[in-house]
């Protein structure tokens, strides 16, 4: 017999305290900036004041699907 159980994300108290200064639950927020917006992991860490790395691994535990490939292109530019 397999017993599925939830999975318990503990949050950081950097997360915490993040969530305190947005108003909002954390994962949900990276995840409409970085899906419904657009933004770059880059972007959100900037905003943030965090690591880039620091997002992708949040993104990566909260799962997140990343982008590749031409899910990028748009901010692709162009060279003629």
């Amino acid at each position: 017999m397999d017993v599925k159980y939830p999975q318990i994300i503990l949050k950081s108290p950097q997360q915490q305290l993040l969530e305190a200064q947005h108003g909002r639950d954390l994962a949900q927020l990276v995840r409409e900036w970085y899906e419904a917006d657009g933004m770059s992991q880059a972007e959100i860490a900037q905003r943030l004041g965090l690591d880039s790395s620091t997002i992708s691994r949040w993104m990566r535990q909260w799962g997140i699907q990343l982008r590749y490939g031409a899910a990028r292109k748009r901010r692709l530019r162009v060279i003629p």
